[in-house]
């Protein structure tokens, strides 16, 4: 039985720790990919993704969690604009 019928959508966090799961699995990648579609449709990454994550745990990063970026700011004041 799928997730999905539950209404549930996971997040990318829980994709990932899924797909390490599956990584240790030792299956190819096209299998890997075709086993989250089969459970989480739409809510599935593309397989590039998967497979740039693939690439990170093989490289030996099994970092799970996204690293904090700063992104753009979410405002601007004018004397910001000024200085």
């Amino acid at each position: 039985m799928s997730c999905l019928n539950f209404n549930f959508v996971p997040e990318k966090e829980h994709l990932k720790y899924t797909l390490f799961f599956l990584f240790n699995q030792k299956k190819k990648a096209v299998e890997r990919h075709r086993l989250l579609v089969d459970t989480y449709g739409e809510s599935t990454p593309w397989i590039r993704t998967c497979e740039t994550w693939f690439r990170q745990f093989k490289s030996g990063d099994f970092t799970l969690k996204d690293s904090e970026c700063s992104g753009r700011p979410s405002s601007c004041k004018n004397e910001q604009l000024q200085s």
